[in-house]
């Protein structure tokens, strides 16, 4: 009947949407309060607009022929295209439901989130019995406050191959990639792996899930280093009397230095000294920042000019050790 087809269709739908593994509303109501940073919030609003766009997608995949359920091919027709063309391919395998099965191997984005911050930001670490906003205690496979909830699923038994070979011949996983007879295809096994594309999805929603990205941000600007070399043209051009001199040959150099000063530590600095003191740090602190202003603009002319090449990145691991 149309009552029972219905009742599939949404049935699918939620399954393939896992709701329960890409939001939490008590978490992430807490962690809106908590942003104070316009680039939190376009995190948060990149996160969402994923999401959106592929539950969208198993919307159209599951519509009720002739329904009005997801909206009909006129409906879509009437409405401009908004859509980021880059997630195209995100869009067609969420579509096929691969979000339910790549959360049968992958832990939740924001479970990652929160084990990532509090291993990062808490003295005393990530703690496995923690709760999270809002939780009752309901969950039909878990008590509340169960360790496993924060540890990624296994699949007993089966190698990777054999689990995604066993969910194709069920019909639950759609082999989304295209066989070719070349040596190249069959040298790589990546290219045929058939959970390829299930760990697409996971890496999409781990990449845009925003405490991940806060947390990366802040390693990145905290780690990074910039170095610098003269092109052809600078090799000629700069001298001891240049004003790019001593600029063209920067060795990783730390980017935090072009930023202030973290307020935590800051704030430590400052309760060791007087009050002439601090006058004495805030003087330093200004001069600082006025001249990493001015040292980062010429950088950036300097590169424009093609005197020199800017190169921000991690430290190298041969510099490291």
């Amino acid at each position: 009947s149309a009552e029972s087809e219905a009742m599939t269709v949404f049935s699918t739908r939620a399954k393939k949407m896992c709701k329960d593994k890409l939001w939490h509303y008590g978490d992430y109501s807490q962690y809106v309060s908590s942003m104070i940073e316009y680039r939190q919030v376009m995190d948060m609003k990149g996160y969402l607009n994923l999401v959106k766009e592929g539950n969208e997608a198993i919307k159209d995949k599951t519509s009720l022929l002739g329904g009005g359920g997801g909206g009909g091919a006129k409906d879509s027709k009437k409405k401009k295209r908004s859509r980021r063309f880059d997630w195209d391919y995100y869009r067609t395998c969420a579509s096929e439901g691969l979000r339910d099965i790549c959360y049968r191997f992958v832990l939740p984005p924001f479970r990652v989130g929160i084990k990532l911050e509090d291993t990062l930001t808490s003295k005393s670490g990530f703690s496995y019995d923690r709760t999270l906003p809002g939780d009752d205690g309901q969950d039909e496979d878990m008590e509340m406050g169960d360790p496993r909830q924060w540890v990624a699923p296994v699949v007993d038994g089966l190698t990777p191959q054999e689990f995604g070979s066993q969910l194709i011949d069920s019909g639950e996983l759609v082999s989304l990639a295209t066989a070719r007879e070349d040596a190249a295809w069959d040298a790589n096994p990546d290219l045929t792996d058939p959970l390829r594309a299930c760990r697409y999805v996971a890496a999409m929603e781990l990449a845009h899930e925003p405490r991940i990205r806060r947390q990366l941000r802040a390693i990145y600007r905290s780690e990074s280093v910039v170095t610098t070399r003269p092109t052809s043209q600078g090799m000629g051009a700069i001298d001891a009397f240049h004003e790019y001199y001593g600029l063209h040959l920067l060795h990783e150099k730390p980017v935090r230095e072009h930023f202030p000063m973290d307020e935590a530590e800051l704030g430590k600095k400052r309760a060791r000294l007087n009050g002439e003191e601090m006058k004495e740090l805030d003087a330093e602190l200004k001069r600082k920042e006025t001249n990493s202003c001015i040292q980062y603009l010429n950088l950036l002319k300097a590169e424009r000019s093609g005197d020199i090449t800017v190169q921000v990145h991690l430290p190298f691991a041969s510099d490291v050790d």
